[in-house]
């Protein structure tokens, strides 16, 4: 079935009916300008292991949180966290760190301390003066209240091998598909780190 309805902002409604008994309704609502991101996760919980995922939509919405089905928008999440974290012999004196974002908000942990979160200003950076130590240290950035992204440095031990670590498992090896494969290059130590 088709209807030719003249366009009018607002909401319009289709309703299905078995005899004299409503079954369906469908609504759609005329949407706003685009006003935020909404993430929505595939699931609540993961693992603390580095091998369980969830996957989040990332949705654009109007004031009234609405998906603005028209916005084509590119979407794009960072965190960057500098420098490295390989200061041996260097323990005490403060370290600027900085965490550039395009994120609302970031948090800096040391070795799992919270030294504290700030705003991030638009497509920024923030920074924290912190004392060396060694471990991890990790910046965890924020779109509302939504965790999205993690940056995290380690201290390493001394160099002990190259490691080249290809973008992907398997290449063609048919010679017109000319496919190769970009390769990571890192040098790691006894630990593979």
């Amino acid at each position: 079935m088709a209807w030719k309805v003249k366009y009018e902002a607002g909401p319009i409604e289709a309703r299905g009916y078995r005899g004299a008994q409503q079954v369906l309704r469908s609504r759609r609502e005329t949407t706003g300008a685009p006003a935020a991101l909404a993430l929505r996760p595939d699931r609540i919980r993961i693992s603390a292991g580095a091998e369980d995922v969830s996957m989040a939509a990332v949705e654009v919405v109007d004031a009234q949180g609405r998906i603005v089905p028209t916005a084509d928008h590119d979407i794009t999440f960072a965190v960057t966290l500098f420098p490295h974290w390989n200061w041996s012999g260097k323990e005490g004196p403060e370290i600027e760190v900085w965490a550039h974002s395009n994120l609302d908000r970031v948090e800096l942990f040391l070795n799992g301390r919270s030294l504290g979160s700030q705003d991030v200003p638009r497509n920024s950076h923030v920074a924290w003066k912190v004392k060396y130590e060694p471990g991890p240290i990790e910046a965890r950035g924020y779109q509302g209240a939504q965790q999205v992204l993690t940056s995290r440095r380690e201290t390493t031990g001394a160099p002990a091998a190259l490691a080249l670590r290809p973008d992907r498992i398997r290449i063609s090896a048919k010679w017109w598909m000319r496919r190769g494969a970009l390769c990571q290059r890192q040098i790691t130590t006894s630990r593979s780190r």
